[in-house]
């Protein structure tokens, strides 16, 4: 007897294991439902490790703003340009996703005369009879061989004067494993004489390495000036006496119709993020990452059922070198207090417990994303994963029983065990399952008969038949509701016999 006694309460304790462990969910953004409805500031989703989409900082692209002239950053074969000032004549380049410095892709060059081809419009810089003042163009590239003539930017017109046809010229070219910018008859001196400013570049470039290339204008001292990663490494100056001390010529196309510009011919390599500014760029972009804050907003997770308690928050992220991701929730029983921001954020760790007694029916999450101190690792984020334990319904009452009086009805049952029920409520009426009577002087159906275990309707119709049922409801705000208990009929009677 002892040894079953013992079998017994095993068999119970591991039934009621079982039980309450299956009252457990998991929810896992992300991975399952590739982070729907999510909401991204300065982030982007990419493939992860796994083939899920994760988060991460977007890279610092530029975006154009009023001076951008030219802006290609050789993510998308079909999108050449963000801006509508060049039309593509020629377009035999390829895009990678594979090897990009910013964004999701770079321009392939593969030694081919002719790559990309742009026709700028009348409200570009390169268009025929454009007079220039402030200007900058620069790009990132990625050479792969650096063999002699390579030439990365190229555009040819002409001027005439008198009936004498002046060649123009700007060629950006590789010169013994150096950068060589060349404006020839571009910057008009006041006699329209034969005028070339060259810059050259006094560091070797290295072959496979990403690298910024800058050549800016400034009109007020006529200064050109070249830098390497944002490091000078030539200047010239478009000026009489070809130092800053003298008269300053500015660039004018000629009204040649045929000037196009050509990017990449018989280059080999990688370009990204192209830009062309009408303006003086101080301070180019020089790092994959930006100093700003990415941030991501998850849509609100239905948990199923008001007062649901979150158990557990477990986070799959990666935080590289000094990187990192801050993680903020709230929660609420009424989704129209998460959507008008009537809930303030909570803070609460990556990694350890999640805060105790995180109670609601909707649970939302927002994260800071920040790179590392050298602007060059993001944090990743590749999925949340929610367990929570739903405040379910209580079970309906059960034993319902009923005993008519004179003018009055008992009913009772057997009360729910949960420890959080406060109480039932009475349904009556005069047809199975329809239960809107209204006879008693307690009340119309439902009455509220709070937390007891029977109760007595008075003022009921002695001869006519009612039926019965009962509903518990537990102490969450707003509280849940049971399915209906069984039915039970009674006929009150002067006898006070019970049917």
């Amino acid at each position: 007897m002892k040894k079953r006694s013992v079998l017994s309460l095993l068999l119970l304790s591991s039934l009621c294991t079982v039980f309450l462990y299956s009252l457990e969910e998991t929810i896992v953004l992300g991975k399952e439902d590739n982070w729907q409805g999510l909401l991204l500031g300065n982030c982007v989703l990419v493939e992860g490790r796994e083939g899920f989409l994760d988060i991460i900082l977007a890279d610092n692209e530029y975006t154009a703003d009023g001076s951008t002239d030219l802006l290609l950053h050789f993510n998308s074969s079909d999108e050449i340009t963000d801006l509508p000032h060049y039309t593509p004549v020629v377009n035999n380049g390829s895009i990678t996703h594979k090897a990009a410095f910013a964004g999701s892709g770079s321009g392939v060059f593969q030694h081919q005369k002719e790559t990309l081809v742009l026709e700028g419009s009348r409200h570009s810089l390169f268009y025929p009879g454009v007079a220039w003042k402030d200007f900058s163009i620069e790009f990132w590239m990625y050479p792969a061989t650096l063999e002699e003539g390579e030439t990365i930017l190229l555009w040819q017109g002409s001027r005439i004067h008198e009936r004498e046809i002046t060649h123009q010229e700007l060629r950006v070219h590789v010169q013994g494993q150096r950068l060589v910018w060349e404006f020839e008859n571009m910057f008009l001196p006041p006699d329209l004489s034969p005028f070339t400013v060259t810059v050259r570049g006094l560091t070797l470039l290295i072959p496979r390495r990403w690298a910024h290339h800058l050549l800016r204008f400034d009109s007020s001292t006529g200064l050109l000036e070249y830098t390497l990663n944002g490091e000078p490494e030539g200047i010239g100056y478009a000026t009489r006496s070809g130092r800053e001390d003298g008269t300053v010529y500015l660039p004018k196309l000629g009204e040649n119709p045929e000037s196009n510009l050509t990017v990449g011919s018989y280059f080999t390599g990688l370009l990204d993020e192209l830009r062309v500014s009408s303006r003086f760029v101080d301070r180019p972009s020089l790092y994959k990452l930006g100093t700003q804050k990415g941030s991501f907003t998850t849509r609100a997770i239905d948990l199923g059922y008001t007062n649901t308690r979150v158990l557990a928050v477990e986070i799959d992220d990666n935080t590289p070198g000094d990187s990192d991701i801050f993680y903020y929730y709230r929660v609420s029983n009424n989704l129209l207090d998460l959507n008008l921001d009537r809930i303030p954020w909570v803070p609460f760790p990556s990694a350890g417990p999640f805060p105790g007694n995180v109670r609601g029916k909707y649970l939302q999450f927002y994260g800071e994303l920040y790179p590392d101190g050298s602007q060059v690792h993001s944090p990743v984020l590749s999925n949340l994963a929610v367990t929570y334990e739903p405040d379910l319904p209580p079970l309906p009452p059960s034993g319902i029983r009923g005993e008519g009086g004179s003018n009055s009805i008992t009913i009772s049952w057997d009360p729910v065990p949960d420890e959080d029920i406060s109480g039932y409520l009475l349904y009556y009426g005069e047809k199975p399952g329809v239960y809107f009577g209204q006879d008693a002087m307690e009340g119309a159906s439902p009455v509220d008969v709070g937390n007891t275990r029977d109760f007595t309707l008075t003022g009921m119709e002695n001869g006519k038949l009612y039926y019965f049922t009962l509903v518990s409801y537990d102490n969450a705000d707003p509280p849940h509701y049971s399915e209906f208990g069984a039915e039970i009929s009674v006929r009150p009677s002067k006898l006070g016999a019970a049917r």
